[in-house]
């Protein structure tokens, strides 16, 4: 299953490989929020190995793509996001967080 709109960094699939960068913590993101309550996945289409590609949702309300991207664990992937209806919630959590990193970066390099 993939989430569409977004770009997640992919956790190790068995011990000979890596994690990206900030794949296990955007696991355990998601796990912690959405494993065990009521969600709902919209399938859209497929990829070309048959996975599903869709959306998905907490209690039909809660975008989880963007809500990834808000938390700082997800990049938008302008291919796939550009003509959903929600796009700019997407771009808006990411202009927000990016903003947010340059405040945290300034007083990290101030102090």
């Amino acid at each position: 299953m993939s989430i569409k709109g977004i770009r997640a960094p992919r956790t190790a699939r068995n011990p000979s490989e890596k994690s990206e960068p900030y794949g296990v913590e955007s696991l355990d993101f998601a796990s912690r929020r959405y494993m065990q309550r009521e969600v709902e996945f919209e399938v859209e289409t497929t990829d070309k190995s048959g996975g599903f590609i869709g959306v998905l949702y907490l209690n039909k309300t809660e975008n989880v793509a963007v809500e990834l991207v808000r938390a700082g664990l997800a990049t938008v992937h302008a291919f796939s996001a550009d003509n959903l209806s929600w796009a700019r919630q997407l771009y808006d959590a990411e202009v927000r967080i990016c903003m947010l990193l340059r405040v945290i970066e300034n007083a990290m390099i101030l102090h």
